[in-house]
C-alpha cells in the first residue's frame, strides 16, 4: 500500500495539470477542502475511478448538499443486480455562501469535475429536503393503467391540499392488495415543491452537470432496500431519522416506502434542555469546560449560536454523541445527567414513533415493525440508542450503507466510525437511482407514459421489421431451394450430355436440321397425293345407306391444295317427315371429320326416284 505522502503529492500534481491557465479576466477557484473518512478511502477510490474510466462505463452519482459539507458517493451497475460502489467523499461547504447564493455553483463545479470527471460520463442525483415533501400511501380500485392517474388525483387530493401551480404530484403504482375483502392497487403519491425543485436544477445545470433525477432522502433509504444492500428479509421496518432541527419516522414494507412523516423534534430540542442544565447549574462545570475543550471536527451541524450557554450546550451534545466523555472522571454520573436533561425531547420523539407505529398497524399492517433503523448525527451514540432501544422494545441498529462482507464496497475502504457511515446515506442511495427504481421529481408519470408510447411504437416497428424480414428470409431460402434444384438439374443434364457419343456440335446440328426439314418437305407431298383419295374415302365412309350421291365435283389446285372444293349432289331415301332430319345429321358428320372445315347445302329439292319421293340436295365441302 502506497504511503500517504506519496498519495499527496500525486493529488497535488494531478490538481496542477487540472488547473486552467491563467487568462486576463480569469478568477482563481480555491479548491474546497476534502474530508476523507479515512486514510485507505483516499487510496481506494483514486484507483477505482481510474479503473472506471478505462472500462468506459457510465456510473451513477449521488449528490447531498448538506449542512456543512457535500457529500458524494459513486456507483456502477454492472448488471441488473450487480452493483458496486466506486469512490466516495465529502467536501465542506464555503464559509459566508449558502446553497443557491452566487458563487456556489462555481464551488459545485469544481467539487464535481474533481469527483466525476467528464459530465458526459455520469448520470448525476440529488435531493431535496423532504420537510415540504409531501408522502401518502392511497388504495385505489384496481383499473386499467390509462385511469390510474386520474384514480390517484383525485384520491390524493380528496386527503391533501395541493397546488397545482406551486406544486407537482406524481405516484409510483406499489403493488395489488387486499382491503377488506376488495382487490385494490397501492400507490405511493408524493408532491414537492415547483420552485425547490427548479432551483436545485438550475443550480447543477449552472455547474456543468444537468441533473438526472431529483428525489427525497426516505427513497434514497428505499434505493438501499430495494437493491438489497440493506437487507430486510421481506420484513417490515422503521428509519428513525433524528435531524437538527425536526426528525423523520419512515416505515418501509417489502423494501417499499409506506409511511413517512415528519415531526418537530429533534436536536435543537436536546441543546435546550442540556442549555437549561448548565444554566442552572444542574451539570458540572468541569464537564462543561471538558466539553468545550474537546470541541473541534466532528461537531454536530447547529450553526450559529446565541449566547455562551447554548454554545456550551451543542459542544456538549456533540461530546457525548462521540463518546468522548465516557474517558473521563465521574462519567457515569455525568452521562446520566445529560440523558436526563434530553429525556423530555426524546420522550416527546418515541410519543410520536409509537402514535406512528400504531396507525400503521391499524391501516397497513397487522404484522407489526420488526426493527428500527436510526440515522441523523446522533446515530453513534449508544447511550440515545440503548435507550430507545429499552422504551420501543425493538431491535435497533444504525443505518450503514457500507454492509459488512457485501461485494458493493469491496473496491472501497470503509470508514470507521458508524456516524461517518451513517452520513453518507443520502449520497450513496441516491447512487443507486435509476427511474424504474427511484421516484423522480424530474420523470413524473406523464414522462414515463410518454416513454413508454414511444416503446410501444418502437416494438410495433420492430415487431413488423421483424415480420418483413422472416418473410424475406423464407422467400430467400425458398429462392434458394429452387436454386438448388435447378443446379441439380443442370448438373443430371450436363452429365447426360457428356455420356454422348459423338459431341453434338453446330455443324451436326445444322446437318440433322436440314434433314428434318427435307424429310418434312417429302412428307407434306405425299400428303398432297393421297389427299383426294383420302376426300373421297372420307365422304364414302361418310355417307350413310339412306342417302345416295349420283354426282361428285372435286377440284385441287394451288400448293399443297389450299384452294381444293368438293362438290356432291345426291338423294335422300325414306319417309318425306325424315328427310330434313337426315340430311341435316349427314352435314354434321362432315362437320365431325377432321378432313373437312366447312359444309354448305346450295339446294334441296322434293322429286321422285325409281317412283319414289325423295329429298335432292347440293352441298359444297371444303376440305380443312
Amino acid at each position: 500500500m502506497a504511503k500517504r505522502d506519496e498519495i499527496t503529492s500525486t493529488e497535488k500534481l494531478l490538481d496542477l495539470i487540472r488547473e486552467p491557465k491563467d487568462h486576463p479576466g480569469s478568477q482563481p477557484i480555491a479548491p474546497p477542502a476534502v474530508t476523507a473518512p479515512s486514510t485507505e478511502s483516499d487510496q481506494i477510490p483514486a484507483k477505482v475511478s481510474t479503473r472506471s474510466i478505462s472500462l468506459k462505463r457510465r456510473a451513477t452519482v449521488g449528490v447531498e448538499i448538506g449542512y456543512t459539507e457535500l457529500k458524494m458517493g459513486k456507483v456502477l451497475r454492472q448488471a441488473e443486480k450487480k452493483v458496486e460502489l466506486v469512490d466516495y467523499r465529502s467536501v465542506a461547504l464555503p464559509e459566508g455562501i449558502a446553497p443557491h447564493e452566487e458563487g456556489f455553483d462555481a464551488f459545485l463545479k469544481k467539487a464535481l469535475v474533481d469527483f466525476c470527471g467528464n459530465p458526459d460520463r455520469v448520470n448525476v442525483w440529488s435531493v431535496i429536503s423532504s420537510a415540504r415533501v409531501e408522502t401518502r400511501c392511497v388504495r385505489i380500485p384496481k383499473l386499467p393503467r390509462k385511469q390510474v392517474a386520474n384514480a390517484v388525483y383525485w384520491t390524493f387530493t380528496k386527503e391533501v391540499h395541493f397546488n397545482r401551480e406551486e406544486e407537482l404530484l406524481d405516484f409510483e403504482v406499489l403493488d395489488d392488495v387486499l382491503d377488506a375483502g376488495v382487490q385494490k392497487t397501492e400507490v405511493m403519491t408524493y408532491t414537492a415543491p415547483r420552485a425547490e425543485v427548479e432551483q436545485m436544477t438550475a443550480t447543477f445545470r449552472k455547474a456543468g452537470y444537468p441533473l438526472k433525477g431529483l428525489s427525497i432522502v426516505p427513497f434514497a433509504v428505499q434505493n438501499l432496500l430495494r437493491t438489497g444492500i440493506l437487507p430486510t428479509q421481506g420484513r417490515d421496518i422503521c428509519n428513525l431519522f433524528i435531524g437538527r432541527d425536526w426528525s423523520r419516522i419512515a416505515i418501509y414494507a417489502n423494501g417499499n416506502l409506506i409511511l413517512a412523516r415528519g415531526i418537530k423534534a429533534g436536536m435543537r430540542s436536546m441543546v435546550e434542555g442540556l442549555q437549561q442544565g448548565i444554566a442552572s447549574g444542574e451539570l458540572p462545570p468541569e464537564l462543561v469546560a471538558a466539553a468545550v475543550a474537546s470541541a473541534g471536527d466532528g461537531e454536530l451541524p447547529f450553526g450559529p449560536t446565541e449566547n455562551v450557554h447554548q454554545a456550551q450546550a451543542q459542544k456538549l451534545l456533540s461530546a457525548y454523541a462521540r463518546g468522548e466523555l465516557t474517558h473521563r472522571q465521574a462519567a457515569p454520573q455525568a452521562a446520566d445527567q445529560i440523558l436526563t436533561l434530553i429525556q423530555p425531547a426524546l420522550e416527546r420523539l418515541l410519543r410520536q414513533v409509537e402514535r406512528t407505529f400504531q396507525h400503521y398497524a391499524l391501516h397497513f399492517s397487522g404484522a407489526g415493525l420488526e426493527r428500527i433503523f436510526v440515522s441523523g448525527p446522533l446515530t453513534g451514540c449508544k447511550p440515545i440508542g440503548d435507550y430507545l432501544r429499552r422504551q420501543l422494545d425493538l431491535p435497533i441498529e444504525s443505518l450503514n450503507p457500507f454492509p459488512e462482507g457485501s461485494n458493493f464496497i469491496r473496491s472501497v475502504a470503509v470508514p470507521k466510525m458508524m456516524a461517518e457511515k451513517e452520513a453518507y446515506v443520502p449520497a450513496v442511495g441516491m447512487a443507486l437511482a435509476r427511474n424504474t427504481l427511484t421516484p423522480n421529481f424530474l420523470y413524473t408519470h406523464k414522462d414515463k407514459e410518454k416513454q413508454a408510447s414511444v416503446d410501444r411504437i418502437n416494438r410495433m416497428v420492430f415487431s413488423v421489421c421483424m415480420a418483413v424480414l422472416l418473410i424475406f428470409s423464407a422467400w430467400y431460402l425458398w429462392q434458394g431451394h429452387r436454386l438448388n434444384r435447378a443446379e441439380d438439374e443442370v448438373a443430371r443434364l450436363q452429365s447426360q450430355l457428356t455420356s454422348f457419343s459423338p459431341q453434338a456440335d453446330k455443324n451436326m446440328v445444322l446437318k440433322m436440321m436440314a434433314h428434318a426439314q427435307q424429310q418434312s418437305q417429302t412428307f407434306d407431298q405425299i400428303r398432297d397425293s393421297y389427299k383426294p383419295l383420302a376426300l373421297i374415302n372420307e365422304i364414302n365412309e361418310i355417307t350413310p345407306a339412306n342417302i345416295r350421291l349420283i354426282a361428285m365435283d372435286a377440284t385441287f389446285g394451288g400448293k399443297e391444295a389450299e384452294s381444293a372444293v368438293v362438290d356432291i349432289e345426291g338423294v335422300v331415301f325414306g319417309d318425306r317427315s325424315s328427310f330434313e332430319a337426315a340430311l341435316t345429321g349427314y352435314m354434321l358428320q362432315f362437320k365431325a371429320s377432321p378432313l373437312f372445315q366447312k359444309q354448305v347445302i346450295i339446294s334441296k329439292s322434293f322429286q321422285f326416284y325409281d317412283n319414289q319421293e325423295v329429298l335432292r340436295f347440293s352441298a359444297r365441302l371444303d376440305p380443312s
